[in-house]
């Protein structure tokens, strides 16, 4: 039974542990979509190139914040539901704050990427500047 579980806990990190290294290095892909105008595939290949120091801070806030968000939400939620106050009413309230906090998930990456100043500037020639607002 012991090594069933064991056998099952290791599957378990053979598949968390990578696929949180692969969110930290595609952080910064949205942001090369948008300030770089690149496209899909090629910023989702510079994101994977040049997020390579902040992988590990990035894995840390992208858990840290949906954490900070969901756990005060599900204990007021119990706490409601221990007092028979929790309805549709809150669970649609509770829906809208963690939408509202989850985008500090974004804010949070923005800021990281912002860090290297060469990754930051962005060099767009005058004629492909034309729905860009300055």
């Amino acid at each position: 039974m012991r090594l069933v579980s064991l056998a099952i806990a290791t599957g378990f990190l053979l598949l968390i542990i990578p696929s949180l290294m692969v969110m930290g290095r595609l952080a910064f892909a949205e942001f090369y979509c948008l300030l770089r105008n690149k496209s899909g595939y090629e910023a989702l290949w510079d994101s994977w190139q040049n997020s390579r120091k902040e992988k590990w801070q990035l894995v840390g806030g992208l858990i840290l914040i949906p954490v900070a968000i969901v756990i005060p939400l599900l204990l007021l939620e119990s706490f409601l539901n221990l007092l028979g106050l929790a309805g549709a009413v809150f669970t649609f309230i509770s829906c809208i704050l963690s939408s509202i906090g989850f985008t500090l998930s974004t804010i949070f990456a923005f800021r990281m990427y912002t860090l290297d100043p060469e990754r930051y500037s962005v060099h767009v020639a005058p004629e492909d500047n034309q729905g860009l607002i300055e």
